[in-house]
């Protein structure tokens, strides 16, 4: 790639990559980091990457541009002043590297001064101290991480035994449950399958018991929910409560919302999701009428967490001045 480069750019007189295929000392290293406009890392999986920290620390006077791939540890602390891209969209990168020659001065000092704080301030000393504090007041106090625990389980026995004790003609029970990952699998909701077999029958006939009040919690829109219980008669919350309904299909839906409701705000953070979901494999955005969102939990486990935490602070960022709720569930 080197050489196709260079055969079509080069000339006599200046080759337009110099490839060094070697070690670099540190003082090379702080020499070329000194001087350089841009340092672009476009690691494809990488964790502290701290060749972006020793670039920045080298940048106190020319105040040079951070192109920094977003799969790298580093994106989640140099985030607020590198050009963050995905390495695997070649046109993003290279969009990229012309921001970044083209980037005002006063733009590169004020990204500077955000990246330089946090290298200033969290050094390899602090890091250390850090640790050892940890591991020596360990004995002094529980860690948080450490008294985790597997939730209790259900305790079925119980529940039955409660559940027959108030089975008189005279007893209310209501009895709550969710939809997705309750009710139906993940690939039923994706597939837009209704609840059927032995599960609708159950349903059915706790619903129908006039002992029983049975209420279906979802995030879902009003549509979609009713697709999937189709006439099953029960009270049914959509939009996690913008919405109920206490009856069968046939039955009026209410709302808890104000008549004039100003939901401008979705189309404004439209492009924010699809930013998060272009860069997130196998995560998909849903937008209901009222609600708008971000399912994930097909992604890699440990990097779909980390997007979703920054999708979620920079939700809260952008619409910090909106009757709005973020929340990450």
């Amino acid at each position: 790639l080197v050489g196709r480069i260079n055969g079509r750019f080069g000339t006599l007189e200046h080759a337009p990559i110099h490839y060094l295929d070697q070690p670099i000392n540190t003082c090379d290293m702080c020499a070329l980091c000194f001087l350089a406009d841009i340092a672009l890392i476009t690691s494809l999986r990488e964790g502290m990457s701290k060749v972006a920290f020793e670039f920045i620390a080298c940048q106190r006077q020319t105040r040079g541009v951070l192109i920094l791939s977003e799969f790298a540890g580093a994106a989640q602390t140099l985030g607020s002043g590198a050009i963050l891209v995905n390495p695997f969209n070649t046109d993003e990168v290279s969009n990229a590297i012309y921001q970044a020659l083209h980037m005002p001065e006063a733009e590169r000092e004020t990204a500077y001064v955000n990246m330089i704080d946090y290298v200033n301030r969290f050094t390899m000393q602090y890091w250390g101290d850090d640790f050892v504090t940890e591991l020596l007041t360990q004995e002094q106090e529980q860690h948080e991480l450490l008294s985790l625990a597997m939730p209790t389980p259900l305790p079925r026995a119980e529940l039955l035994d409660s559940f027959s004790k108030h089975g008189s003609p005279t007893s209310k029970r209501v009895i709550v449950l969710g939809l997705l990952g309750t009710l139906i699998s993940f690939d039923s909701f994706l597939a837009a399958e209704a609840v059927q077999g032995q599960l609708w029958k159950d349903l059915f006939a706790l619903s129908s018991d006039p002992r029983n009040v049975v209420v279906i919690v979802s995030g879902r829109e009003r549509a979609l929910i009713s697709q999937f219980l189709l006439d099953m008669p029960v009270w049914v919350i959509a939009e996690n409560g913008v919405y109920y309904r206490l009856g069968p299909r046939a039955a009026d839906w209410n709302t808890t919302l104000s008549e004039n409701v100003d939901d401008s705000w979705i189309h404004s953070i439209k492009p924010v999701f699809k930013y998060f979901e272009e860069r997130t494999p196998n995560s998909f955005t849903e937008i209901q009428e009222h609600t708008i969102t971000w399912h994930y939990c097909e992604a890699d486990e440990d990097f779909g967490e980390i997007q979703a935490s920054d999708l979620q602070m920079h939700l809260e960022k952008v619409l910090g001045n909106q009757p709005v709720e973020v929340f990450l569930d």
